[in-house]
């Protein structure tokens, strides 16, 4: 049977989730909180009747619960910001190690490790983002990303050997649209099925895999801008039909487009939807 927690660690690891600037200013309004609660309470009230001493004692209960939480809440969200810092820094530490190293280093990260260096890519490109604690059902949710008024969701596959296939992307993207986010992102360290890429592309959700990543490292440490991050739901491909083909490189719809330069410039060609991202083209007819 699993230990149940303690408030003291929910609230740590509530804290520990979030920028550490927030479990900072947390601990900051908890303490002034409880601490205007505490003094409230403690202003002396006397007696005047049998019937006030319930009064005053409850009074005297409240003032030294909170005088005793002013300092306790505090102190978990501190403790947890503290570790969102750490994190934060080993984060920083590994995404330029990788991006230094080529992409090649993430087999070595353990699922946690790459975790975190996803969430660094994503702070990087501007996103706010919170991370899943670990405890109970996620609904394969890893990440949590804000931008804007604009909410995401994240999920992390480390999966060194095996493709990830269509029913990750149906399952997750079944959570994106029961919390009514704006899309949501599927990283892997390797590859996606042609299904899968197929389906991402209908349904919105973004897929980045191995190449992809290496190249998203190496521009976000650059400063460059990433080859991925737009609004996936909202920007969705939807399918034109069966006479439509699928790009021989990653299996989504392509487009018809006009070639605009070169030995073939004016005619018409099938390019991948997803270009610039991937570049695959077929000869039209």
């Amino acid at each position: 049977m699993a230990r149940r927690s303690s408030v003291f660690e929910d609230l740590m690891a509530l804290s520990a989730r979030l920028p550490w600037a927030v479990g900072l200013a947390l601990a900051l309004v908890s303490f002034l909180l409880f601490h205007g609660v505490s003094v409230y309470f403690s202003i002396p009230v006397t007696a005047k009747s049998v019937a006030d001493i319930g009064t005053v004692a409850q009074r005297g209960l409240f003032g030294t619960v909170a005088s005793l939480l002013q300092f306790v809440v505090p102190a978990a969200f501190v403790v947890g910001a503290g570790v969102s810092c750490v994190k934060r820094g080993r984060a920083r530490v590994s995404f330029d190690r990788v991006a230094s190293h080529g992409v090649s280093t993430v087999s070595r990260l353990s699922w946690r490790d790459f975790e975190a260096l996803i969430g660094e890519g994503f702070r990087r490109q501007g996103y706010t983002v919170t991370g899943n604690d670990g405890r109970g059902p996620d609904g394969g949710v890893d990440l949590a990303l804000v931008k804007g008024t604009d909410r995401f969701l994240v999920q992390c596959k480390h999966w060194r050997r095996s493709s990830v296939g269509v029913t990750v992307i149906r399952e997750f993207y079944g959570v994106i649209t029961a919390r009514a986010v704006a899309g949501g992102f599927v990283v892997t360290s390797g590859s996606f099925t042609p299904d899968a890429w197929r389906f991402a592309a209908q349904c919105g959700v973004e897929l980045i895999d191995g190449e992809r990543l290496e190249a998203w490292i190496s521009q976000t440490r650059t400063g460059g801008r990433a080859p991925v991050l737009a609004a996936p739901v909202a920007g969705a491909v939807r399918s034109t039909g069966t006479s439509t083909p699928a790009c021989p490189r990653c299996g989504v719809n392509m487009v018809l487009r006009t070639a605009r330069r070169g030995p073939s410039a004016g005619q018409p060609f099938w390019g991948c939807s997803r270009f610039p991202q991937c570049r695959g083209t077929l000869q039209e007819g």
